[in-house]
């Protein structure tokens, strides 16, 4: 993609102001060297309600093509629900305007190809805005697998937490999905999977419902397999994520207090405290209760990487191109609960 803007003052235009506004928007401030000049929401009030929060001296839209043809603009952060993902994805390579896109990117594989498509035809980036891979912790742990110190993994476990109903309380559309706990965490988990692990070969899934208010699924155990090794991906709505990955030479363990050991026959049990990310003072408590402060710094380093790309052209962990692969894995998942069977992944 040619987009390079160097170091000048960036404007964004945010397509959404819901919940996850409230942490994407302030980590653009925290980053710095930008300017949110244009605000679109279906519900003007509550884009106002955003304005005024974040102090944002900007412009409020409820028609968003009306943002594109009156804004100058760098890009666009694409926040909305997923449903509307597609529309305002094409949109912006209409006006070939560089796109961010939460995830996940859309509930159909031929939709992510359209838009990935739309974006490559506009000659304009489109990345994904994936936080997990950037806490602590799993940055420090891929850190510990590639020293060596554990060998060859061949053996892993990534477990996983929804957040429980406060996650549904803030975003009640996540009740509706047929597919809730794969399109909304399982990506998440699988991203992880990818960049510690590589690309597997096949995938492997079962899935529940638990709860009789949502619609779909909010538990699912995935088994990923590679050439030498297998990882299981668990998607729970209890608070108790962990990792456990066992090498040839010893084994890593990541437990929910955010402590890291690393056992080894040569030297034996060594422990490394991940709780060293920045706290930002404009979370509320609350949120940062329900999404916790390690998401919120993660949020923060994810958007400094796509800057990265979008300034100077160091290639972001989550262009289009890659993240594809991570929403391959999640349809792969889908149709494994349909059919019961185990899905090869192809890597697009």
């Amino acid at each position: 993609m040619s987009v390079l803007y160097g170091d000048k003052k960036l404007r964004i235009a945010v397509f959404g102001t819901g919940w996850w506004s409230k942490f994407q928007i302030p980590a653009w401030q925290e980053i710095g060297n930008v300017e949110i000049v244009a605000l679109y929401n279906r519900t003007v009030s509550k884009a106002e309600s955003v304005k005024s929060k974040w102090g944002l001296n900007c412009r409020i839209y409820s028609d968003p093509e009306e943002l594109f043809k009156n804004e100058q603009i760098d890009f666009a952060d694409i926040i909305t629900e997923t449903p509307f993902h597609k529309s305002l994805v094409l949109m912006a390579a209409k006006y070939s305007v560089p796109v961010v896109c939460q995830k996940p990117v859309a509930f159909t594989y031929e939709d992510c190809i359209e838009m990935w498509d739309a974006c490559k035809k506009a000659d304009i980036p489109l990345i994904i805005n994936e936080n997990y891979r950037w806490q602590s912790p799993i940055r420090q742990i891929k850190k510990i697998i590639e020293s060596g110190q554990i060998g060859t993994p061949f053996r892993s476990q990534i477990q996983l937490s929804t957040g429980g109903p406060f996650q549904l309380e803030n975003q009640p559309f996540l009740k509706t999905l047929r597919h809730y706990v794969l399109f909304d965490l399982g990506v998440h988990g699988f991203d992880v999977a990818r960049y510690l692990f590589g690309e597997p070969d096949r995938i492997y899934c079962q899935a529940m419902r638990t709860v009789d208010f949502i619609r779909g699924d909010d538990m699912a155990v995935s088994l990923l397999t590679y050439k030498d090794s297998i990882c299981s991906v668990q998607l729970t709505d209890m608070f108790s994520a962990k990792i456990q990955v066992e090498g040839l030479k010893g084994l890593i363990e990541l437990s929910t207090d955010y402590q890291i050991k690393v056992i080894t026959k040569d030297a034996g049990t060594q422990c490394y405290n991940c709780d060293d990310w920045k706290r930002y003072s404009y979370m509320e408590p609350e949120d940062e209760k329900i999404l916790g402060s390690d998401v919120v710094d993660a949020i923060v380093q994810a958007q400094r990487n796509i800057l990265e790309e979008l300034r100077y052209g160091k290639k972001a962990e989550t262009t289009m191109s890659e993240y594809m692969k991570t929403m391959e894995l999640a349809f792969a998942a889908i149709q494994s609960t349909i059919t019961g069977n185990s899905i090869p992944f192809y890597k697009y």
